[in-house]
């Protein structure tokens, strides 16, 4: 085994390691050489995993995998047959280790050094015909309830499981039918419950605080609300047999999900399969050889355009494919290795590398495979490769993270081939070459992660020099020098192990603070002098670190990211040989004084508020980013800091400017000598009390001129008039954003700006017009502006340019929105190369945008938003000349005229139209245009897939010429349609792939949707006028019917008669409780109104009055306090309640006067009192009565008229034994509510039950009535 592992790494003398550990300071020392080039990192699209993968030989498995993830087929499980289960564990391999096992039982007489032919794979060793061995046990169904779905993947390592799921992840279709709701996972070695549902929480969403959710109820609370009602898709990548000791709390909190939900569960294990799959489990057999060397091929010439060289190469690629055991994984490593070099002598070197000579047998040539490619691996890029081994499986790794771990090990060295790169760039570098080789590769977002088997074989070789300690390794080797350790399996540190020599501890999990626990970690820190690297990344450490770290003087890492601590050791500011300090997800509220003594700090990964606290921060002059810089008026948190610290590259944001009141301080801050500075912000905070005027703010901007190759510029909050000259003389800027700066009325001349790509103009009120000297000189008009928006220009007017040329030719994106003045746009002026406008403002002269449209053949995204008050607005849209256009949505235009047919529009996904009238031409018409018979037109919109039609204030009508045939529409959305025509019926009927059907604000349900087949979700949003589901109008295979803001009768009558006790949410039963007060007060108000006629006849008086048999509009929306206001008028005046307008308005119809007979003499009426009512509603503003009867408006004969009749009213409740007494009348009231409640009750709930209780998923006003999925 020596022999092995000598071969393998080429150790050096005993005592020494196989990763050379130079001189502590040496790699100090060189890392002070300055450079100039940046590493890029890399970056991924949220919720899509980057990688472009191969898939030869898996059409199969894709096109099942995908249909079962999409809802298009269901498989239930079922008992597979026991040979068949033997053959997968036998040729699965499933164990952990196994590579290192093998390693161990290799004979030395089978080594040597000579080249020896080795057979092809025999077909008969991953099972005699792939429908025997992948052989999917599962039939279809369509009564599979269960949610959500769970699919498993088995196969061995490295066979494509997680490239196969990756693949269905990434798929387009896929994609749109999850929307935002889909996860990734990578399940790590020994992961509790609670980091695991930590880790779907945060790939779901990212921007979710994990670090103070610590027990299990939170995590699982949390996940649920995110899940909840939702479809979404989990994908957990690589589980083993510890997840069934989880399993079904989690399943528990996922199956909250709305139906259609899928988890697609990769694994090694047949048995893990069993155990959580819904479905029968997709089995992944090896390659076959052919199939092996098309893979090959691809990964080894990447470029389509590039063959073969020779004849001979194509042979040497041929027998490599039959050395290969037919795992994708393999070959994608093997054929980056290839691919490194394309020449024959490298091929051949790999074809007679020994590791082939090693055995035949499958688990052999795994090795074989990897040691291979692994020793064609220059010296630093192997010590880089075998240190990853040291971290979990399945671990994901961040690529700054990385290489600043192998910088701090002294792994990464300069010297005369380096050039003036920095460390972080050669080992950027050396990282990407990794990744290219295939040892790692990309995961979701950002991270990058080590494939099982890769990590299983890094592990082996690796295994003397670089340890993982977790709960099942009893032992670590007095070799190790880096070292991580399972909190689970601290105590497996034997007590004489030599810490003395460790250079890198990384501490993983959860501690469990006791006294023992800290006393072994404090040992590892007093004893570990040599430590270079100590890494406490998520490991809750508490409150604070209870040990002194002072003794280790050589440590250049150290990374307390999400431990929890809030107060920071002393002993941290004599780490004086410390490049990276990283306290991510840390709050403090107190830095120890000395932290500006960290003079070596090339990194300090921390939050703007912690890094405020840094008093004198301007002495670390080697670090080299600082996203936030806020300053301050006192000593040590000036702008002046800033002045030495020339290492700064990337973003730079400094706030609080407002605090800089001298230009000298600002010109001292050095910034335009800030050469890696690539993105900077500068922020003002408006106060009321202004600090710098106008003239004051542009002197010291104009004094912190930007550095000279600065790309991106954002401005916010700047009070000046004008922006200094540099602003408009940036050569290599590439973004521009300036915004809520309320004083700015003249634009600097950014169309000069020759790389200028991105502008966006936001918040500036003082601007009024935009004319040519926007554009600077003539010859340059925005040559690379590509995105302009402009929003909250609220006084903006006019946008002008005269000039010949084209205007901004380039341009791919216009936005305008909030710009409420904004009447005039320079259309006919700009490029035709726009793909997306988003216009929100009142009348930008719509007549032009429409010729404008008619040059846009490349516009894929259109949206426009008018006024509805605006009734002269027309959009014509030239639907011919939108042939690329995808997403259109037109909202608040008075006139639309679509222009030929939308079906001219092929590409059309999208659609939604809210406007009033919509004039479309018939098919005859545009026939007649074409010269051609309405027959040879095509008028089915094949692309369109989402719908939303808005009535507006007016119906929907013409629908069919409007929408024609929609073959592809999977989700519709009707809002505010207060009837359904005929026509409507019938263009609704013809939807046979509609999925989802939404109703919002409408009247009337369709007749029925039986016709929709293929229809799985309805909903119900905010129908008041809906009270019932009528019998057979929803479709038998409806999956899911949501209700939620309608009517409160509606709701009680679809609750499930057998179900909980239903009670209806507060502001439900307070509607409903209303509307039986109006009637309660409309059979008072009858009492009262019979028994004053009664008095009013004994009295004989000649005031009369007549009511309406109907109480007013208003009174029906009006609040219950307001309820007995026509018993008690007087007294209800004398409170102050407020009275509207509009109801007394309607109230002067209400009651009828006439001249009084008994009151006293009336003066004669002039022309300002014919109208005593409507002339108060018109001088006051109605809100409220005045409290006291001499501040009434009023005039003086009303109120005597009202008082009157109030003292009426109770003499006559009195005469008739009813006196007004409101306890009595409330008891009452309350006993007729209860009586009416209960026959409501009695009547109406549960009555729709028989009509929707089919519908597997029933949600109603946010409760699930019925889950047939759990």
């Amino acid at each position: 085994m020596k022999y092995t592992i000598g071969k393998l790494l080429s150790t050096c003398a005993k005592g020494e390691s196989i990763i050379d550990m130079p001189n502590p300071n040496k790699d100090l020392a060189e890392g002070e050489k300055e450079h100039t080039s940046e590493s890029h990192g890399s970056s991924s699209k949220a919720k899509y995993l980057p990688g472009n993968e191969f898939h030869i030989g898996r059409n199969e498995e894709i096109d099942m995998i995908r249909n079962m993830v999409l809802g298009n087929s269901h498989y239930v499980a079922e008992a597979t047959s026991l040979k068949i289960r033997q053959e997968a564990e036998k040729l699965h391999i499933p164990r952990k280790g196994w590579i290192t096992e093998t390693l161990q039982k290799i004979d030395h007489s089978k080594r040597t050094q000579q080249t020896t032919e080795v057979s092809p794979r025999p077909e008969n060793e991953v099972g005699n015909s792939k429908a025997e061995y992948i052989r999917v046990s599962c039939k279809s169904t369509v009564t599979d309830l269960r949610n959500p779905a769970v699919i498993p993947i088995v196969g061995i390592s490295g066979v494509g499981k997680s490239a196969l799921a990756k693949f269905i992840f990434n798929d387009e279709n896929v994609q749109e039918h999850f929307g935002d709701q889909s996860a990734w996972v990578y399940i790590t070695d020994n992961i509790s419950q609670v980091d695991l549902v930590k880790k779907i929480i945060y790939s779901f969403d990212p921007k979710y605080d994990l670090s103070c959710m610590t027990n299990l109820e939170t995590v699982h609370s949390e996940l649920q609300t995110i899940i909840e009602g939702k479809k979404f898709l989990l994908v957990l990548d690589d589980v083993w047999d510890e997840i069934c000791v989880i399993w079904n709390g989690l399943k528990s909190v996922l199956s909250k999900g709305a139906p259609g939900s899928v988890i697609l569960v990769t694994t090694q294990l047949y048995s893990v399969a069993n155990f959580v799959g819904t479905a029968g489990p997709v089995i992944l057999d090896p390659l076959q050889t052919d199939d092996s060397w098309t893979l090959l091929k691809s990964y080894a010439f990447v470029d389509p355009c590039r063959s073969l060289s020779t004849e001979d190469l194509e042979e040497i690629g041929r027998k490599i494919a039959q050395r290969i055991p037919g795992l994708p994984q393999l070959i994608k490593v093997i054929g980056a290795t290839l691919r490194s070099k394309l020449e024959e002598s490298h091929w051949s070197h790999l074809l007679n590398s020994w590791w082939w000579n090693i055995s035949d047998n499958f688990e052999i040539r795994v090795i074989s495979s990897l040691g291979s490619c692994y020793s064609v691996l220059p010296g630093h890029l192997r010590q880089c490769f075998v240190y990853c081994a040291i971290f979990p499986r399945n671990f994901v790794f961040a690529k700054d993270k990385l290489v600043q771990m192998w910088i701090a090990n002294g792994f990464v060295q300069l010297n005369n081939s380096t050039g003036f790169l920095r460390l972080e760039d050669v080992g950027g570098q050396w990282f990407d070459e990794i990744v290219n080789k295939g040892f790692l590769q990309p995961a979701c977002k950002t991270g990058y992660i080590m494939h099982d088997l890769v990590w299983d074989f890094a592990s082996a070789v690796s295994s003397n020099e670089c340890h993982g300690i977790n709960n099942k390794l009893k032992g670590v080797s007095q070799d190790v020098r880096y070292l991580s350790i399972d909190m689970e399996g601290l105590n497996a540190l034997p007590d004489n192990f030599n810490i003395k020599q460790l250079r890198a501890t990384i501490l993983i999990g959860d501690i469990d603070h006791s006294d023992e626990t800290y006393l072994r970690l404090g040992r590892i820190f007093d004893g570990s002098t040599s430590l270079r690297v100590l890494a406490f990344s998520s490991f809750n450490l508490g409150a604070e670190i209870r040990n002194d770290l002072s003794a280790l003087k050589y440590l250049r890492y150290l990374d307390l990211s999400f431990t929890g601590i809030k107060i920071l050791p002393d002993s941290v500011c004599s780490l004086s040989q410390l490049q990276v300090l990283d306290l991510r997800g840390c709050a403090f509220d107190e830095l120890p004084r000395k932290m500006n003594c960290l003079i070596n700090l090339r990194h300090l990964h921390a939050s703007s508020d912690t890094i405020a606290q840094i008093s004198g921060i301007g002495k670390l002059t080697k670090l080299q980013e600082l996203h936030d810089y806020y300053v301050e008026e006192e000593d040590g948190h000036r702008i002046t800091e800033l002045s030495d610290m020339s290492h700064l590259r990337g973003s730079l944001c400094i706030s609080n400017l407002d605090m800089v009141t001298d230009p000298a301080e600002a010109l001292e801050a050095n910034i335009i000598e800030k050469n890696y500075i690539t993105a900077l912000e500068l922020r003002w905070f408006y106060t009321l009390l202004e600090t710098l005027t106008p003239d004051l703010s542009k002197s010291i901007l104009g004094c912190l001129s930007s550095p000279r190759y600065l790309q991106e510029l954002q401005l916010y909050g700047y009070s000046g008039f004008e922006l200094p000259d540099w602003v408009g003389q940036l050569k290599h800027v590439r973004v521009v954003e300036i915004s809520l700066c309320r004083n700015l009325n003249v634009l600097p001349p950014l169309g000069q700006l020759e790389h200028l790509q991105k502008l966006k103009l936001h918040g500036l009120p003082s601007i009024k017009d935009i004319d040519s000297d926007f554009c600077g000189t003539p010859n340059v008009v925005f040559r690379s502006l590509e995105e302009l928006s402009f929003e909250g220009l609220e006084n903006w007017e006019s946008w002008t340019y005269a000039g010949s040329r084209d205007y901004i030719p380039n341009l791919q994106k216009l936005q305008i929105r909030l710009c409420s003045k904004l009447i005039k746009v320079p259309f006919d002026s700009l490029g035709s190369a726009t793909k997306e406008i988003i216009l929100k403002v009142r009348d930008p002269n719509y007549r032009t945008f429409s010729r404008y449209l008619q040059g846009l053949n490349s516009l894929t995204r259109l949206e426009v938003c008018g006024n509805w008050l605006f009734k002269s607005v027309k959009l014509i849209l030239p639907c011919k000349q939108l042939m690329s256009l995808e997403y259109l949505h037109i909202k608040n235009i008075w006139k639309v005229y679509i222009k030929d047919g939308l079906w001219y529009m092929r590409s059309l996904k999208d659609l939604l139209i809210n406007c009033s009238i919509v004039v479309t031409d018939s098919n005859e018409e545009s026939a007649h245009e074409d010269r051609q018979s309405p027959t040879q037109i095509d008028c089915t919109m094949h692309s369109l897939t989402h719908l939303a039609l808005n009535s507006g204030p007016t119906r929907i009508v013409d629908l069919e010429n409007v929408i024609p045939q929609t073959p592809s529409l999977r989700h519709l959305c009707l809002d505010r349609v207060r009837s359904i025509t005929s026509i409507t019926e019938k263009w609704l009927q013809h939807l046979t792939s509609l999925q989802e059907l939404e109703l919002s604000q409408c009247d009337v349900l369709p007749s029925s949707m039986a016709p929709l087949s293929l229809l799985k979700r309805f909903t119900l949003n905010y129908c008041h006028q809906i009270h019932s589901i009528p019998p057979n109008s929803l479709s038998g295979n409806l999956k899911e019917l949501q209700i939620e803001g309608c009517s409160f009768e509606l709701e009680a009558r679809c609750q499930n008669p057998n179900g909980a006790v239903w009670r209806a949410e507060g502001h439900k039963i307070e509607l409903w409780w209303k509307r039986k007060m109006d009637e309660w007060q409309k059979r008072k108000l009858e009492h009262g109104r019979k028994l004053i006629d009664m008095q009013l006849k004994k009295e004989s008086l000649g005031i009369s009055m007549s009511w309406r048999e109907k109480s007013p509009k208003s009174y029906k929306g009006e609040s219950l306090y307001q309820s007995d206001k026509y018993l008690s008028r007087g007294q209800r005046m004398q409170r102050g309640h407020k009275w509207p307008k509009k109801q007394l308005m309607e109230e002067q119809s209400f009651i009828k006067i006439e001249k009084p007979s008994s009151l006293n003499e009336q003066p004669e009426e002039d022309e300002s009192e014919k109208e005593p009512l409507e002339e108060w509603l018109q001088q006051s503003d109605g809100d409220q009565w005045p409290e006291q009867p001499w501040e009434w408006s009023l005039p003086r004969q009303l109120w005597e008229l009202y008082s009157w009749l109030e003292k009426k009213l109770e003499e006559a409740l009195d005469s008739a034994g009813e006196k007004d007494d409101p306890s009595s009348l409330m008891k009452e009231r309350e006993e007729w509510l209860k009586e009416e409640e209960r026959k409501f009750c009695s009547e109406t709930l549960g009555k729709d039950w028989p009509n929707i209780s089919h519908v597997p998923y029933i949600r109603v006003e946010g409760k699930i009535v019925q889950n047939l999925y759990t």
